[in-house]
């Protein structure tokens, strides 16, 4: 009753490691989505508005915290640090996968090094575009490998162990 009942927690822990895997590669997409927004909302505040880069940082995580936490005080740690390790430290905080934090990194750096901003806008959009369509691609063949690989990695565990 017990190794039964072990099979049955190894084949669903194995199932939920499968689902897992293909949550993390969604979140990764919705993220690259994420950041084609924000590019826009960046194009509007720096090419029509002309907002300062701390308070466009401000903004920015105002309606992206997930992308840009702790951005809320940027202005007053613009003070004391310079925008780009602000920008930085916020981008690292995200937590994003390398791929997407990149080109936002990337980013920050033309803008505070003088670069046109539309430049440095249009270089992140075909970045992050060429991320997404891939981590698409990525998501049409998981959609049944992980989930497959898992409870079948879970089988195999339950085998091998009882």
């Amino acid at each position: 009753m017990i190794s039964a009942f072990g099979a049955i927690l190894l084949i669903a822990a194995g199932g939920y490691a499968g689902f897992s895997a293909l949550e993390h590669l969604r979140t990764a997409l919705r993220s690259a989505e994420t950041i084609l927004d924000a590019s826009r909302d960046m194009r509007t505040e720096i090419l029509c508005h002309r907002t300062p880069l701390p308070q466009l940082l401000e903004r920015l995580g105002t309606r992206y915290p997930r992308l840009f936490p702790d951005a809320e005080n940027a202005s007053m740690l613009v003070r004391e640090f310079s925008f780009l390790s602000v920008w930085t430290a916020s981008i690292r905080c995200a937590a994003l996968p390398k791929p997407l934090e990149e080109p936002l990194l990337r980013l920050g750096a033309q803008l505070c090094s003088g670069m046109e901003p539309e430049q440095a806008l249009d270089a992140l959009d075909a970045s992050v575009r060429l991320v997404r369509d891939a981590l698409r691609e990525k998501d049409r063949a998981a959609v049944r490998l992980y989930p497959s690989l898992g409870l079948a990695a879970g089988c195999l565990l339950a085998v091998l162990l009882l």
